[in-house]
């Protein structure tokens, strides 16, 4: 197994470099700032771009290094060692049970293998439903339940780990909506058993449509995008695993104390917890399972909060600081750019309250004084550089332009909803994570500040009424700010199949792009 390099990191300051120069050259002259406007407004104003776009310049770089590396990535094999020992896969449930992923996993099973069900459901419905298929397959099948609810998905799977007998050195975690393979289970074994060093194998994941509906349809694009980024950490950076389709030394895990069951994302956390404890992990990209978008952009909503919670979590821990003390200094900064990445919402909330709400223009027509095109030019490129690794990540030009406005649409509604969950999860010390299940996200509205809560719409709400009152000062930014809480709300309110979503959908790129020639035409 090849060791992380540092050039992502390299490249990334590279990119950085390149970036702003190349916008600084285009002879727009200086920037000028309006008179009112004050040296601290202006530090926060240029700090929050440049961290911006150093998130740009990482992904670019992430997806250069994918471009060049393709065949590599690809063509890649751990091991051809003949499969030695038994594998468990550990098949995770809780109120949301698809009985073909059951059968896929006892159809790719080796006579060996053995499935474990970890059943946490709630319902009655859906445990009557998982008790029937276990009975039915009760030679191949195991079902694990337990009598508490505790640590989240982390909980269940360490539960599971105390039941299962010793001889399964190595087992395979695997979501409701995951659909594995035969090469799966044989290339874990024939890694894993081939370097007791590694903690897990991540295999590839790929779009599926067990449960189809419109908004996973329009958002299935995203799942490649995200393994674009990921693959190419075979070869450079930072591996973690998404917790799901991945395949671990049970021995490491159980060396590191289990899952940890405080914190909401137990995939980056085991992550952290092995690297730090000197286990090595890796990448299979040559085969793949499959997974589905949520259902729901509710349920989008709740998973991506649920995403940063966790990571912030994650990267607070004492195992974090023990990480960065053991690993290589490109591979923690590789892992902090990810982190930053998926919080983007706090720069860019931060940004467009600056040249909004509490902005000079205001006062004045632009925080701009004469000239500034450069500056506008990259404070533009700053508030979609998220957006832009999504749309890189296809594969023809018409799959990008159908991409645009959707990934859009989603990035911006949800910088609210992240920013008040994150910071109300801290400040309550309260960590909400209902994710899958009809109960658990109505459960979760009446969590005030949970992402679908009462409190975080409420905020929404009241932010926009602001913005509106007050439209014809706030300038381009702030509209295009409105307009992405707007279309947030009315994804919450309605239907994903109705007409009025059909044109949110676009609100929020036809607004940036008027507001992108007004900015550059007006002033």
């Amino acid at each position: 197994m090849m060791e992380p390099k540092p050039h992502i990191i390299i490249n990334t300051f590279v990119v950085f470099f390149c970036l702003i120069a190349m916008i600084l050259v285009l002879g727009y002259g200086e920037t000028e700032f309006h008179p009112a406007v004050s040296k601290a407004y202006i530090v926060i104003l240029l700090s929050t771009v440049t961290i911006l776009l150093l998130l740009l310049s990482h992904s670019i770089a992430s997806i250069l290094a994918y471009i060049f590396n393709r065949k590599l990535i690809r063509q890649h094999q751990d091991s051809e060692d003949e499969p030695k020992h038994p594998i468990a896969v550990m098949l995770c449930t809780r109120d949301d049970w698809i009985p073909e992923v059951g059968h896929n996993c006892l159809d790719v099973l080796r006579i060996e293998d053995h499935l474990f069900i970890c059943d946490d459901s709630e319902s009655i419905e859906f445990k009557n439903r998982v008790e029937d298929f276990s009975k039915e397959h009760k030679e191949r099948c195991t079902l694990v339940r337990r009598n508490n609810l505790k640590g989240w998905k982390a909980g269940n799977l360490n539960n599971c780990l105390r039941v299962i007998p010793g001889s399964f050195k190595y087992f395979i975690v695997v979501d409701h909506d995951n659909i594995i393979s035969k090469d799966m289970i044989k290339i874990a074994d024939s890694t894993l058993s081939c370097d007791p060093t590694i903690g897990f194998l991540q295999f590839r994941s790929k779009i599926n449509n067990l449960i189809p509906t419109k908004f996973n349809e329009d958002l299935s694009f995203s799942i490649e995008a995200i393994w674009i980024l990921l693959s190419v950490r075979m070869i450079y950076g930072f591996r973690f695993n998404v917790g799901h389709v991945v395949a671990f030394n049970r021995d490491a895990v159980l060396k590191v104390n289990g899952f940890p069951e405080n914190i909401l994302t137990e995939d980056l956390a085991i992550t952290i917890k092995l690297l730090a404890a000197g286990y090595k992990t890796s990448y299979c990209m040559f085969t793949e399972g499959s997974e589905t978008v949520p259902i729901s952009y509710a349920r989008y909503r709740a998973r991506y909060c649920r995403w940063c919670i966790g990571t912030v979590q994650s990267w607070l821990s004492k195992d974090a600081l023990l990480f960065h003390k053991r690993n290589s200094l490109h591979i923690s900064a590789d892992g902090l750019l990810l982190a930053a990445n998926l919080l983007y919402a706090f720069p860019v909330a931060i940004l467009l309250i600056e040249l909004s709400i509490v902005s000079p223009i205001v006062i004045s027509p632009s925080v701009y004084g004469g000239g500034g095109a450069a500056l506008k030019l990259l404070t533009l490129l700053s508030l979609i550089c998220p957006n832009i690794p999504m749309v890189m990540a296809q594969k023809t030009l018409v799959k990008a332009l159908r991409a645009v406005p959707i990934q859009m649409a989603i990035y911006f509604s949800l910088i609210v909803p992240v920013v008040v969950s994150v910071l109300a999860s801290f400040i309550f010390n309260r960590f909400i994570f209902e994710n899958t299940g009809n109960e658990k996200l109505e459960r979760q509205k009446h969590d005030v500040f949970s992402p679908n809560g009462i409190g975080t719409i409420i905020i929404e709400v009241a932010i926009s009424v602001f913005l509106i009152i007050n439209i014809f000062t706030i300038g381009p930014f702030g509209i295009v700010f409105l307009s992405g809480i707007l279309t947030g709300i009315a994804f919450i309110m309605f239907d994903w199949n109705s007409n009025i979503i059909n044109l949110m959908k676009y609100l929020p790129f036809i607004v940036f792009l008027t507001s992108a020639f007004v900015i550059f035409v007006s002033y």
